[in-house]
């Protein structure tokens, strides 16, 4: 019902027209059928959607993140607890696409990718819950060192019972964002006894090559060996995490 004494607005008929007798609502090809104001109304859909320019980036981006968390996943499998997790596949791209942002790959400066580092590859358990050892890392021409401390097993692990070895591995693995086909993987094992004798300090040392565009990952993943050398399997004593992560 109109009200009284007000005009009702002019209809652009190029753009919108009234429905008459066949009421429609939904779409049709390129027609959208609605109620407005207790009319029955029909518009045309635009021919094309104009994207901003951050809608533009996001999309670039989340693109880059899903090829390199796929191929970052692809050189960290071996020490990944569930790598056909398909939640875990994408909230690792989830969080590359986050520390990108609306960033130009190509002109991103050298960075520590903040929104990487501590990334759990296992939702159900914290690498930090596990293992309390204050690791320094630190990269020297073409090698990333992982440094430990001397340490004593039964006082920086988080062990099930029946314990008897700790595997603690190191996975490093790199892709190029502007380079598509360049690689990098390079993995090493500590079998640390789980005990309360004092282990000396150490370091590890892994290959790390880098060209321009390079993403880096370390990844720290244990495994809690039983006797006869049967790992525990059961979901909370399988922490995997990024210690460490450059951009170069």
């Amino acid at each position: 019902m109109k009200e009284a004494g007000r005009k009702p607005e002019p209809l652009n008929f190029i753009n919108m027209a009234v429905q008459t007798e066949i009421y429609l609502n939904g779409k049709l090809n390129n027609l959208v059928f609605y109620t407005s104001g207790g009319q029955k109304l029909v518009r045309t859909m635009p021919e094309r959607l104009n994207q901003t320019s951050n809608t533009q980036a996001r999309s670039r981006n989340f693109g880059l993140a899903a090829t390199a968390g796929r191929i970052l996943r692809s050189h960290l499998e071996g020490v990944l607890p569930f790598p056909k997790d398909k939640k875990m596949q994408s909230l690792f791209s989830g969080a590359i696409s986050r520390w990108l942002g609306l960033s130009d790959a190509a002109s991103l400066p050298p960075q520590t990718p903040e929104a990487l580092n501590g990334f759990s590859f296992n939702q159900k358990i914290a690498f930090g819950e596990r293992c309390r050892i204050p690791f320094t890392i630190s990269k020297q021409a073409d090698e990333l060192q992982i440094a430990l401390p001397e340490l004593i097993p039964a006082g920086v692990f988080a062990a099930p019972v029946a314990t008897q070895e700790v595997q603690l591995s190191f996975s490093l693995a790199g892709c190029g964002l502007l380079q598509a086909g360049f690689r990098n993987a390079a993995a090493k094992q500590l079998v640390i006894p789980y005990n309360d004798q004092l282990q000396p300090a150490q370091t590890v040392t892994l290959p790390a090559i880098t060209e321009e565009g390079t993403l880096l990952v370390l990844v720290a993943a244990i495994r809690f060996m039983k006797e006869q050398g049967k790992p525990d399997t059961r979901e909370e004593f399988l922490p995997a995490a990024i210690l460490w992560s450059a951009y170069y």
